[in-house]
């Protein structure tokens, strides 16, 4: 997942990107129960004027928490931010 931003305040920014990930029952991706969790998470500091691209990336293999929630077929995703 790649965004590019712009900061066009007077101040500095600093952004985050957090992607959550957790089964199709578990209702909130957000409070750490139900099976949820962190996939990947990063941030970006823009002076004024800036821009600049926030990322994450996700390699998934065989035995990997989001790996094995994919093939389960019911799983829920969401990006949040801070």
């Amino acid at each position: 997942m790649r965004v590019h931003l712009e900061n066009t305040g007077t101040l500095p920014a600093q952004l985050a990107l957090e992607v959550r990930a957790g089964p199709q029952s578990d209702t909130d991706l957000y409070d750490g129960t139900g099976g949820d969790f962190q996939v990947r998470q990063a941030s970006l500091n823009l002076l004024s004027g800036e821009s600049g691209p926030l990322e994450v990336n996700v390699n998934l293999q065989p035995g990997d928490p989001l790996y094995d929630l994919i093939k389960t077929g019911a799983f829920r995703w969401g990006p949040g931010s801070r």
